[in-house]
């Protein structure tokens, strides 16, 4: 994958965020009744993140890794000159007027080149969820990062997934 699949596929998989939240993602936005412009990617800070809308609205950030990092700029880059022919709100987003049907036809590409039955961009977040879980990340902490609402949400899906060892944690009502 190049250009905009893999950036979205390297920042999808690096903070394990929806797809929707990564296709929100604003280059530069106004703050109602302000000139203040700004952005929903911090990729030159020490720690870089970016800010997503998560389900219901809600605002919160999410950690980059290098690679996610590096995919972004290069993807900023690449994308200079279809940012000038690109017209309206898209010019002002991440990737552009990518759309999720767009991404579904990239990663289903991706996948049938490479010998997978399934290329839906979801898998990305369960596969990076428990990853981190294997690493042993707790699962209080795998819940903030997937932006759950409850850590029991966390558990029930991604627990039986994980290590032996963290089947103890679980309750028995989850």
């Amino acid at each position: 994958m190049t250009g905009a699949p893999r950036a979205i596929a390297s920042v999808q998989f690096a903070t394990a965020c929806r797809i929707s939240e990564v296709l929100g993602l604003r280059l530069r936005y106004k703050l109602p009744g302000s000139s203040l412009v700004l952005s929903d990617l911090h990729l030159d800070e020490r720690a870089p993140t970016i800010e997503i809308t998560l389900k219901g609205g809600r605002r919160d950030t999410s950690n980059l890794t290098p690679r996610a990092v590096d995919a972004l700029k290069r993807w900023l880059q690449e994308s200079t000159e279809a940012r000038r022919r690109v017209t309206g709100a898209a010019r002002d987003m991440v990737f552009l007027d990518w759309d999720y049907d767009a991404v579904y036809q990239a990663y289903g590409e991706a996948a049938r080149n490479a010998g997978l039955p399934t290329g839906r961009s979801h898998i990305l977040r369960h596969s990076r969820a428990v990853q981190l879980l294997r690493e042993g990340v707790p699962i209080a902490q795998l819940s903030q990062m997937l932006h759950h609402r409850s850590v029991e949400t966390t558990a029930k899906i991604y627990v039986p997934l994980a290590p032996v060892h963290l089947q103890e944690y679980m309750r028995p009502e989850w």
